[in-house]
């Protein structure tokens, strides 16, 4: 690893990324993959050019992978829906250091009795996945694109997050063909 990646005691590198990949600004950083087997394959360009690109064959066709540091700046509502599942739902703000801050939508299916405990302010990382999903509205169609939550955990639980994010991105690995 280069010097100024190197990964102090507190698990913050001198380029500000920990670890986890998550930088002391709250934004994620992507790193290089460590996956498998690197293959060449031919890819038609919208133009109708066929042209060479390397695929990594360790990652899943389809994979919707979505791994957000943000903190929650709305309080948690929990609703149950009519086929009797409940949907914690809650609106989180990413605040990166050299930019405009974001807001990002997330809704968590019966979610585990733990995530009722957290709260407006709640520093978390969230893994999940990207979902559109279409409701009727007025008498009209709608659609919402939503961060569909599978995992929280409080930034402060170090271990937790460093696990959560070693089973996800395991988990890409895993799926692989």
């Amino acid at each position: 690893m280069p010097a100024q990646s190197r990964i102090s005691k507190s698990g913050i590198s001198k380029s500000g990324i920990s670890k986890s990949g998550i930088s002391k600004s709250g934004t994620v950083k992507s790193r290089p993959a460590r996956t498998g087997q690197k293959k060449t394959v031919a890819a038609q360009s919208r133009s109708g050019d066929t042209r060479a690109r390397v695929v990594d064959s360790a990652i899943a066709r389809g994979t919707n992978l979505v791994i957000v540091r943000a903190v929650i700046n709305r309080e948690p509502e929990l609703r149950v829906l009519a086929s009797g599942d409940e949907v914690l739902a809650f609106d989180m703000t990413i605040r990166a250091d050299d930019g405009p801050a974001e807001s990002v939508p997330v809704i968590w299916t019966n979610p585990p009795a733990a995530a009722h405990n957290f709260v407006e302010g709640d520093d978390v990382v969230v893994l999940g996945g990207i979902r559109r999903r279409f409701f009727r509205s007025g008498g009209t169609t709608a659609s919402r694109t939503e961060l569909n939550a599978r995992q929280m955990v409080p930034v402060s639980a170090r271990a937790k997050v460093r696990s959560a994010l070693d089973s996800a991105l395991g988990s890409l690995a895993e799926s692989s063909p």
